[in-house]
C-alpha cells in the first residue's frame, strides 16, 4: 500500500510540475498578447491621426510661447523642446525637423559641459531662424557668449 501511494505521489508531482510549465507559458503568452493590444492602442489613438504640421503647431505653443522656454542651467534644466523629442520616434522626427522650436533658449548659472553641449544642440538643429535669448552673463562661461556671438546676426530678443 505505501508503495502504490509513493507512485501515486510521483505521478502527483510530476503532474503539478508540468501545469506548472504550462500555466507560466499561458502566462507569457498572455503578457505578449496584452503589450501588443496596448501597441494597436496607441497606433490608433487620436493624437496619432493628427498630421504633422498640426502637432509641430502644437509644439511651437509649449515650445515658443515666450522668450527663453527652454532653460539650460546647472540649476534647473527645463528644456520642453528636448522632453517633445523623447516621448516617441514620430515626435522626434516633427522636433528635430522644426527649427523654429529649437529658437528660445535661456542661459543662466550652466557648467561649462553642460550649457556648451545644450547650447550648440540648440544653435545647430535651429538652423538658421532667429533666435529669442536670455542670457545671465555674470555666470555665463566666456565659450558660450562667444559661440552665441557667432550667431548675433540671428539674434531677434536677446
Amino acid at each position: 500500500l505505501i508503495d502504490e501511494a509513493e507512485e501515486d505521489l510521483g505521478r502527483y508531482n510530476k503532474e503539478l510540475v508540468r501545469l506548472r510549465t504550462v500555466a507560466a507559458m499561458v502566462s507569457n503568452k498572455q503578457k505578449t498578447l496584452e503589450a501588443y493590444i496596448g501597441d494597436l492602442r496607441c497606433a490608433v489613438s487620436p493624437i496619432r491621426r493628427l498630421p504633422p504640421e498640426i502637432l509641430s503647431d502644437i509644439f511651437k505653443y509649449v515650445c515658443c510661447n515666450y522668450v527663453g522656454v527652454n532653460c539650460i542651467s546647472k540649476e534647473k534644466m527645463s528644456l520642453p523642446t528636448v522632453a517633445l523629442s523623447h516621448v516617441c520616434t514620430r515626435w522626434r522626427r516633427i522636433v528635430e525637423s522644426t527649427p523654429s522650436l529649437w529658437t528660445s533658449i535661456t542661459l543662466k548659472h550652466a557648467t561649462k559641459y553642460v550649457s556648451s553641449y545644450w547650447l550648440e544642440t540648440f544653435l545647430s538643429t535651429s538652423r538658421s531662424s532667429p533666435l529669442d535669448l536670455v542670457v545671465g552673463y555674470k555666470h555665463t562661461a566666456l565659450e558660450d557668449i562667444a559661440l552665441l556671438m557667432q550667431h548675433s546676426n540671428r539674434w531677434r530678443n536677446v
